[in-house]
């Protein structure tokens, strides 16, 4: 590791030759090997190999020749000298003090719903890197997020407290938002904000989004019948084909989602199984769908967006009985059974 740039993640060489282990080694990358340990956010540190002459030419050989130099004049380091006999190499390396160019912090690979449903939810995310050169000391970040027209929506976001962030270093940013169910219908702009308090800067990340209609269930058909039918829901606001559509069905005991559910391309009909089993609250259990009635509610893929409640009962016959009851003596006495009637004489 170089003093002069305590944050990088250091470097460690081998010598490698096509021998024992490394009998099947090509010849291209037999030579001095020179690896990183980077412990990327929410992993574990691990070595990635560096192309020892990647800062002359990216389609070079992956390992120091004898003859060659690796210059990493960002890093402060250079290799040279290399001299192999053998199992043995040397070889000179001189550290340096590289200037500190500070680049910005920058949001990058930028995820968030395009629209979302006034009463659902949305998200904006990215990676939040510190793009400042090695030598360069440790930044203090802080985030904000601004949605014009966004009175009374509900908004989180991750980060929320300042965090020190070092040079080539990064983590993830968060936003969460709910407009309400009257929010006002269109489009909204959406900035976040990356303040670096130590050093006076300032960047954001801007996106337009729209809200749009909560999705509006009208009729379910049918309205009865045996878990595992076919059940359509007519109405509007749906997610239209391709993107997809759940279905959240529950009473006050149990619940169950059904997901990746396509409707058309109008977003005004979508069809599902009703589910065989169901899950009581507060359980990771699985149980057979109990008979008795359940509201179903369909849920945005794309955007959030929740609709009303519909009722399906679930029976265990799909048709009705009559039963006849006569005082005339000589009329036959039924048993009454599943699907039909036995005389009884």
């Amino acid at each position: 590791t170089n003093p002069s740039t305590p944050s990088v993640a250091p470097l460690y060489l081998e010598f490698r030759q096509p021998i024992g282990y490394d009998s099947g080694l090509p010849l291209a990358s037999a030579g001095l090997q020179l690896n990183q340990v980077i412990a990327p956010q929410w992993q574990f540190p691990f070595p990635r190999l560096i192309n020892a002459n990647y800062a002359k030419d990216p389609n070079a050989q992956q390992s120091l020749m004898p003859g060659g130099k690796f210059v990493w004049s960002s890093h402060g380091v250079t290799i040279d000298s290399l001299k192999t006999k053998g199992q043995s190499a040397s070889f000179n390396v001189a550290l340096s003090s590289p200037k500190c160019i500070r680049y910005g912090i920058n949001g990058k690979d930028v995820q968030y719903y395009q629209s979302v449903s006034a009463g659902g939810n949305g998200f904006m995310q990215f990676s939040l890197v510190n793009e400042d050169s090695p030598a360069c000391s440790a930044s203090t970040v802080s985030l904000g997020l601004s949605i014009t027209d966004s009175a009374g929506w509900f908004i989180s976001q991750y980060p929320n407290e300042p965090i020190t962030l070092a040079a080539g270093e990064s983590t993830y940013a968060f936003f969460y938002f709910s407009p309400p169910s009257n929010a006002t219908l269109g489009d909204h702009n959406i900035v976040a904000t990356i303040t670096d308090s130590t050093n006076g800067r300032k960047s954001t990340v801007a996106r337009t989004i729209s809200v749009v209609p909560s999705p509006v269930i009208t009729s379910i058909a049918p309205t009865r019948g045996k878990a595992g039918s076919t059940v359509t829901l007519t109405g509007s606001g749906f997610a239209p084909y391709p993107n997809p559509n759940s279905v959240l069905v529950q009473d006050a005991t149990y619940y169950a989602y059904v997901h990746n559910l396509y409707g058309t391309s109008d977003g005004k009909t979508v069809s599902f199984t009703f589910p065989t089993e169901m899950h009581p609250f507060g359980s990771n259990a699985s149980v057979p769908t109990p008979f008795g009635t359940y509201t179903v509610m369909l849920i945005r893929g794309d955007n959030g967006g929740y609709s009303n409640t519909v009722s399906f009962e679930v029976a265990s016959t799909t048709s009705a009985g009559t039963l006849t009851v006569s005082t005339d003596p000589s009329s036959p006495a039924y048993q009454i059974v599943a699907g039909g009637s036995t005389a009884v004489t």
